[in-house]
């Protein structure tokens, strides 16, 4: 793989003027509904209204990791182009679960993986040196206000256990 793979992820980046992403990454928006929701139909988890619905590009590349990380809404990642990534993703319980997003079903893999609302989660790719073209939708729509990286300060004393993940991982 190696030179054209890194070739092909600086086509993209360059072709979709995708920027970097504080979380890792590089991205860029597709979408943004015209339709949006008040903050009374959204719980108490939100203040003011929010777009219905978000679309990114997203891409890593080589040792990129997508920074452990949660949103507000609701995401559903879909595979694109690349190798495969895996996904891991912190329950409240202190478990971790793992899934692979890309094309081979056979193998366990997932063309698209459903990301709840409030999830700590991250994803590195699958295949060293290489990389991988997603797209993310967010509902209600992303906003920078309803992100939040993950604090391994915070994090650790919470789950003590999962030291190491936690440190790579942020």
């Amino acid at each position: 793989m190696g030179n054209s793979v890194n070739i092909k992820a600086s086509e993209y980046i360059e072709a979709l003027n995708m920027q970097k992403h504080i979380e890792g990454g590089y991205f860029c928006e597709t979408f943004r509904s015209q339709y949006s929701v008040l903050s009374d139909n959204l719980l108490d988890r939100f203040s003011g209204k929010r777009t219905l619905m978000t679309s990114i590009y997203f891409l890593l590349e080589g040792k990129d990791i997508s920074k452990l990380h949660k949103v507000r809404g609701d995401e559903i990642w879909f595979f694109h182009d690349g190798s495969p990534a895996i996904i891991e993703i912190l329950n409240t319980n202190g478990s971790i679960d793992k899934m692979v997003l890309g094309t081979d079903v056979k193998s366990g893999q997932l063309p698209q993986i459903i990301i709840p609302a409030d999830t700590w989660f991250t994803a590195k790719i699958a295949v060293e040196n290489s990389f991988i073209l997603l797209a993310c939708t967010v509902a209600p729509g992303f906003e920078y206000d309803d992100f939040e990286l993950a604090k391994p300060e915070k994090l650790l004393v919470e789950f003590p256990h999962l030291k190491e993940f936690i440190l790579k991982t942020t």
